[in-house]
């Protein structure tokens, strides 16, 4: 028996909240594709309901089945093509998920299949369940709650329609045996089921699992979000030092390993000074020591100054040395920018770390969840510009540095068995370091770092540029030339070396050349990532921004390995961007004294990438809204126009509404025959009352509502059309037309006020 079309309407907004739900938790969990996903789905499902209603589905027809089967199945399809074409993919309860999202978009547009109602509305709790579950955004729960409401709006009015016409006259009483069998063969199953709990064997009491994301026993994904088919990485984490698993090893390696400087191979070639002294360690046990004699890599001592002109030299990596190509792992987000030295002084051919910089005040406290005691740093990031926070575990493996790789905008640092914060120290270019020789290997270091609104716009305090002609003081005043102070300008400029010049590691300055900058930007417009700092400093300098030079490590996205949830940095990936301070936010250092202003990063050489904050879909619309009145305010006449054109049809949308569905009419009944016709007629009817507010009253015959009084031919089509089937019809065709179209010229009667001819 199919629904009330009330049930329907009450059922799809169930349907679109639980979507909306949906939507929020997989968004915020960064499932891949999903918003383009979901738009899909929804098309698919609108175009299912479009073609069940034109071809009037009802009982199990096999096209409607068909339909709702293929757009459930739609998520593994596209899926599956992720994975082929891309190197990303979604796991298998995120995979399940989507299915039933589908399945209750398909079931929802075709009401008139058997139970296809209230299956629907069943299929929007388990989602609305699984959505809040995994929704770590605030609007969850509005919707939760607006869910709640509807639910029980729907559960009221499909109690009432289930008693319409089941009144009984009389009653008897009577055994129920079918429902008493079935209850009882579900109790002797479940008795069954548990008969092997009840023994203490390992066998019995840890069940096998069967999602291969949730605990799989003989397959696992590769795909998962974390946690399960790193059983190998554990174990060798546990057993070998050189191993990385998503725990913390007590075990330390004991060798030699290359110097930061190695990786760049071109930094410095002096002999390496040996020197020893007393360093701060955290005591280990002998059984928390392995030891490695295999010959290791020579070291170099590192310096402050990084000369810009340099020379292409073959470099043989000797592999053959270490036990991994990698000289660090990062585990979460990329891309990440790593930094390790600054650069704050330019001479015209070398970037030079000369200024001593005030450390800042450190504090321990300790975590809400974890166990760990995080280091803060005293670093208040503007909450209206970074808008989210990241996590970040990064794995020294190769490299010998005292200094601490620490991504971009990081507020706070742990690792295990932090207990003091003397352990970590600031270099005199205000890096942060560790109280040792060099980090040692295999150490896990976790950061806690803002990341900052893609379109946010940071403030930025511009002193008075000096006054000079050189190269690229001309240049960048000619770029930033029209551009608003601030911000904006640092975004100018950055784009235009992005946009019009070519990163090429094998460019180099010439040795004869005064000045590198002036050299990359006037002649050869191509050259290594470090000239792109360098430029981008220098010109920013030059407009009167505080600006500083970083050097480190990037975490490409490229290399991401699925497998172990890991990301190499490995020699190649040797970097220099752009630091540029802005005057919002807050630093604290050591004496106490609050310094304005905070560190934000700016990437100018092409190919290379920030991590920026995921957007939401309420941050999507928002940003979508303000667009359109930032380009409504830039065109004011246009504005005007639109405003006005706005206005006259707010005033006349009923007019307009009229109009619109009778275009609709003229389309759709072309070569239609007269019981299409005569119910196209009476849905357009039906509508046009529901817009002047003049409804049909439920239960109102058509002959007895107001709306078609004056109309008995219409009537009698009409209810042939609805009723009559089989039967002839009681106008001719062309009687039929007419008959319709004088009903729809015929206006609205006023509210009170019957026509001529009423009944």
């Amino acid at each position: 028996m199919p629904v009330s079309q009330h049930l329907s309407r009450v059922t799809v907004v169930l349907v679109l909240i639980a979507t909306a739900l949906l939507q929020f938790a997989l968004d915020g969990r960064g499932v891949h594709d999903g918003p383009a996903l979901l738009a899909v789905s929804v098309g698919g499902a609108v175009f299912v309901g479009m073609l069940a209603r034109r071809r009037r589905w009802s009982d199990w027809n096999l096209g409607a089945v068909l339909s709702v089967l293929a757009l459930a199945l739609l998520p593994i399809v596209w899926d599956g093509a992720a994975r082929v074409s891309t190197r990303f993919g979604n796991p298998y309860e995120v995979q399940l998920a989507c299915v039933l999202r589908n399945a209750m978009l398909g079931l929802a547009a075709t009401p008139r299949l058997p139970r296809a109602t209230i299956q629907a509305a069943f299929a929007s709790f388990f989602l609305v369940v699984f959505g809040f579950l995994w929704a770590t955004d605030f609007w969850s729960i509005g919707l939760l709650v607006a869910y709640s409401a509807v639910g029980a709006w729907w559960l009221f009015a499909a109690y009432w329609e289930g008693l319409g016409g089941r009144f009984a006259d009389s009653s008897e009483r009577a055994v129920p045996v079918r429902p008493a069998l079935a209850v009882i063969a579900c109790l002797v199953l479940l008795a069954l089921a548990a008969a092997p709990l009840a023994s203490r064997s390992k066998a019995t009491t840890a069940l096998a699992g069967f999602f291969p994301s949730s605990g799989g026993t003989f397959w696992n994904d590769p795909y998962a979000q974390g946690g399960v088919g790193d059983g190998d990485q554990m174990v060798a984490a546990k057993d070998q030092a050189s191993g990385f698993g998503p725990i913390d090893t007590d075990l330390f390696l004991e060798s030699e390993m290359p110097s930061l400087y190695d990786s760049f191979s071109e930094f410095s070639e002096a002999e390496p000074v040996k020197k020893k002294r007393v360093r701060r360690a955290i005591p280990l046990a002998p059984s928390q020591m392995q030891s490695n004699h295999k010959r290791r890599g020579l070291t170099q001592q590192s310096t402050r100054e990084f000369d810009t002109v340099r020379q292409n030299t073959a470099q043989t990596p000797e592999t053959k040395d270490r036990l991994s190509a990698a000289l660090l792992l990062v585990k979460g987000q990329t891309p990440l920018h790593l930094a390790l030295e600054t650069y704050d002084r330019w001479d015209g051919r070398s970037l030079i770390a000369s200024s001593e910089q005030a450390p800042l005040e450190t504090k321990l406290r300790n975590a809400e969840e974890g166990g760990l005691r995080w280091l803060d740093l005293s670093i208040t990031l503007p909450s209206d510009c970074f808008t989210s926070s990241s996590r970040n575990q990064v794995r020294i493996v190769n490299l010998k540095t005292k200094r601490v790789p620490t991504p971009a905008g990081t507020r706070s640092v742990t690792l295990s068995r932090l207990h003091s914060g003397s352990m970590f120290t600031f270099a005199d270019d205000g890096s942060l370091a560790m109280a040792v020789d060099h980090v040692p290997q295999l150490t896990i270091f976790e950061f806690e770092a803002g990341l900052r609104d893609r379109h946010s716009t940071l403030q930025m305090e511009q002193s008075a540029p000096e006054a000079s002609d050189d190269a690229a003081t001309l240049l960048a005043r000619e770029w930033v030339r029209g551009v608003p102070a601030g911000w904006p300008q640092v975004e100018a400029v950055v784009a235009r070396l992005r946009q019009d010049y070519t990163h090429d590691q094998t460019a180099m300055v010439p040795s004869d050349a005064e000045d590198s900058v002036e050299y990359f930007l006037s002649n050869s417009k191509r050259g290594p990532d470090f000239l792109f700092a360098a430029s981008a400093a220098v010109m920013l300098r030059s407009l009167g921004y505080d600006t500083r030079v970083r050097s480190g490590f990037y975490a490409n996205p490229d290399r991401f390995e699925r497998n172990s949830d890991l990301t190499p940095v490995v020699a190649e990936d040797a970097h220099f961007w752009v630091e540029v301070r802005t005057s919002n936010g807050l630093r604290v250092t050591k004496g106490g004294e609050k310094l304005a202003g905070v560190w934000a990063t700016v990437e100018p050489t092409p190919g290379y990438e920030l991590l920026y904050a995921p957007e939401t879909l309420l941050t999507r619309f928002r940003r979508t809204v303000v667009a359109c009145l930032l380009l409504l305010a830039a065109y004011p006449i246009v504005s005007c126009s639109v405003l006005i054109v706005a206005g006259v049809a707010l005033a006349t949308r009923r007019r307009l509404f009229d109009a619109t569905l009778v275009g609709w009419w003229s389309v759709l009944s072309r070569g239609a025959k007269a019981d299409r016709l005569a119910r196209l007629t009476l849905r357009l009817l039906q509508w046009r009352a529901w817009a002047h507010r003049q409804s049909r009253p439920i239960g109102t015959p058509l002959g007895k509502w107001e709306t078609l009084y004056a109309h008995g031919d219409f009537v009698a089509l009409a209810s042939w059309a609805l009723y009559g089937e089989g039967t002839p019809a009681p106008l001719r065709p062309q009687c039929a037309r007419r008959a319709c179209w004088d009903a729809i010229r015929t206006p609205l009667p006023r509210a009170g006020r019957p026509q001529e001819g009423q009944r």
